[in-house]
């Protein structure tokens, strides 16, 4: 199986596919960047987490807004995801306040990291 149907496959397990989010080109493009950087680890739980870490960086680094793929209105990713991406966005941007993200886990009412430390 190639790197990119690997990391494909990591995405749909996160809720983000081309089915749920019209968006094929978006999915497609950070699928290939992240082949370029190698295939997915899915175990240990820390190497899921990595890979969490690394599709939010490289989304990040295309221009890629993971928090604007949407389905049927509300965010589409995973809340394991949706909590890697609020604290990646939170490292690099200083906030996740009035975020999308952030919106994202006061209406789910998550409990995520950022919600227990304050900063949502």
């Amino acid at each position: 199986m190639s790197a990119i149907n690997l990391w494909a496959s990591f995405l749909a397990n996160h809720k983000l596919t081309a089915e749920r989010t019209g968006r094929l080109d978006v999915l497609l493009q950070l699928c290939e960047l992240l082949a370029a950087k190698g295939g997915p680890k899915v175990r240990p739980h820390t190497k899921r987490q990595e890979c969490r870490r690394l599709v939010c960086d490289t989304a990040m680094e295309a221009g890629i807004d993971l928090t604007a793929l949407k389905h049927r209105g509300r965010l589409a990713m995973s809340r394991g995801l949706l909590d890697v991406w609020n604290a990646a966005y939170a490292a690099r941007y200083g906030s996740v306040l009035g975020t999308a993200g952030a919106r994202e886990v006061v209406r789910r009412g998550a409990k995520t990291r950022l919600r227990e430390q304050g900063n949502v």
